[in-house]
């Protein structure tokens, strides 16, 4: 469903000048990038340092294979992180839409915990020298990188006239995208201060005709109006129009139409007494991916059971 917003402004960002770790003058001053930076750099020295335990720890082969996932996972991700992955990011189609190759540590931050956990669960930790000292060394070097965002949350300081300037709508509008990456291809650039007033204020309009509404519901994904019109009328229901979005009058479906100019929902309306219930619901696209994960997660349950409990099972050992 690309094609029915605009995603491609995602492209104007350089997804080459966001490779970590970035040491380049003045974007350190940016409280983000530098917890990035941090962030970034302890997550490696973590990782190094609970791979070197790893080393020494005589682990059953299940967990070898779980761990060496986790491995691997965490130095992929960690690779598309770097600068050395330009490569990766040039050939590879679609790709360059994540934007900010340091998404990667989304990937990066679970496979090391998950790694961590693993090293620590086995017996032989427990059995290891020194292996007490280092379990308190990490869940210490973990607590204090804790305090660091916070440090530098409280040190940063916003002028009276930065508020000033967020606040007015013009302003607002310059710092935000040209286009809106989610924003319906058939609506344009919205005047930020006209689209607040009329989802907060004008929820459903006359556009023609003599009629009075009253909204009775408004959710999400369904909107329900009454309508009492004195001759035919057409609506407008502040709501983006996107494939999947259907509007009934009394129980039946009518069609809608899109205002020009806005993107908005548009709903003829014959007089009388009516109730309009406009719902968002799935495509045949949607129904389909949807059919696809839930089969695909029953698939893989029976799979987990079968073949990680035979692992389990083999290298389990007896308890004494």
């Amino acid at each position: 469903e690309r094609k029915y917003v605009h995603i491609d402004v995602l492209l104007k960002y350089q997804w080459a000048g966001n490779f970590l770790p970035d040491f380049r003058s003045g974007i350190l001053h940016e409280i983000f990038y530098r917890l990035l930076n941090i962030t970034f750099c302890l997550e490696i020295g973590i990782f190094l340092l609970t791979l070197l335990l790893y080393k020494r720890l005589a682990k059953k082969s299940d967990e070898k294979y779980f761990s060496s996932y986790l491995i691997l996972l965490f130095v992929l991700a960690t690779f598309l992180v770097v600068p050395f992955s330009k490569p990766v990011w040039s050939l590879i189609p679609q790709f360059h839409m994540l934007a900010f190759p340091w998404r990667w540590i989304i990937v990066m931050e679970p496979s090391l915990c998950f790694l961590i956990a693993s090293t620590f669960s086995g017996e032989e930790l427990s059995h290891a020298r020194h292996g007490r000292m280092v379990k308190i060394f990490l869940l210490a070097l973990i607590v204090s990188f804790a305090q660091f965002p916070m440090q530098n949350i409280h040190d940063v300081a916003i002028s009276e006239s930065d508020l000033v300037r967020l606040k007015r709508m013009d302003q607002w509008k310059n710092i935000m995208d040209e286009k809106y990456e989610y924003l319906p291809i058939w609506a344009p650039e919205p005047d930020m201060e006209k689209a607040f007033l009329r989802i907060h204020h004008e929820r459903v309009a006359i556009i023609s005709g003599r009629a009075s509404v009253r909204v009775t519901e408004w959710a999400p994904e369904s909107r329900a109006i009454e309508v009492r019109a004195l001759s035919d009328a057409v609506i407008r229901i502040s709501t983006f129009y996107y494939p999947g979005w259907r509007v009934t009058r009394d129980g039946e479906p009518v069609p809608l139409d899109i205002e020009r100019g806005s993107g908005l929902l548009l709903v003829h309306v014959p007089s009388g007494a009516h109730t309009i219930l406009a719902s968002f619901g799935d495509t045949r696209l949607r129904r389909i991916s949807k059919y696809a994960s839930a089969g695909s997660l029953l698939l893989l349950i029976p799979v987990t059971m079968v073949f990680g409990g035979s692992n389990r099972s083999r290298g389990r050992r007896p308890i004494r």
